[in-house]
């Protein structure tokens, strides 16, 4: 019997969740970018840490030596320990600038190829309207041909098919209506 309730509590449960949410569409791409800021997160506070520690052994050692050394010395120390500390700082700020270009420069690039994926293509686009010109005038041609004056336009027509959209289906369909005007005059001639 408890049996049968936990099993009536899970499906009234399900039933109350519903179908699950929608899924992000590029997830991978997500991945990659969260990947990246926390790869780019842990090098600038590496970095950070480094130079605080450098920062802190430069003061201890400057405390520590004040007593022993005289001004003149303590200044030169301090000015070397400050040349120091500010190329560290320059070098770690060139890293980060150059992490920070490159995740630019990829996201960039990502955003180009969604782009370039979303274009239609447009050889198949022209191809398209070559298709549907070509029906046009297949079309008309077959209207005029089931008008007694208007043959010899109809013929032109299926020519003009046949002459400026040779590649297209079309062309096959002028091609075999010329054929049948053909056989059916030499039936004609011949009877």
């Amino acid at each position: 019997m408890t049996k049968d309730k936990i099993q009536n509590l899970l499906q009234n449960a399900d039933r109350m969740a519903g179908p699950p949410g929608p899924v992000p569409v590029n997830t991978t791409a997500i991945a990659r970018l969260r990947a990246r800021r926390y790869h780019r997160r842990k090098i600038v506070a590496s970095l950070s840490v480094a130079a605080v520690i450098m920062l802190s052994v430069g003061i201890w050692q400057w405390t520590a030596g004040v007593g022993r050394i005289n001004e003149q010395k303590r200044i030169a120390t301090m000015e070397r320990d400050m040349q120091f500390l500010r190329a560290q700082a320059d070098v770690t700020l060139k890293v980060v600038n150059e992490l920070l270009d490159r995740q630019r420069q990829q996201q960039r690039i990502a955003e180009l190829r969604a782009k370039l994926a979303a274009i239609d293509d447009p050889l198949e686009k022209v191809n398209e309207e070559i298709e549907k010109t070509a029906f046009i005038i297949v079309y008309h041609a077959d209207k005029k041909w089931q008008q007694p004056s208007q043959k010899a336009a109809a013929i032109e027509d299926y020519k003009t098919v046949l002459r400026l959209y040779p590649q297209t289906r079309s062309a096959e369909k002028a091609k075999q209506r010329l054929r049948e005007i053909q056989e059916n005059s030499a039936n004609r001639n011949t009877i």
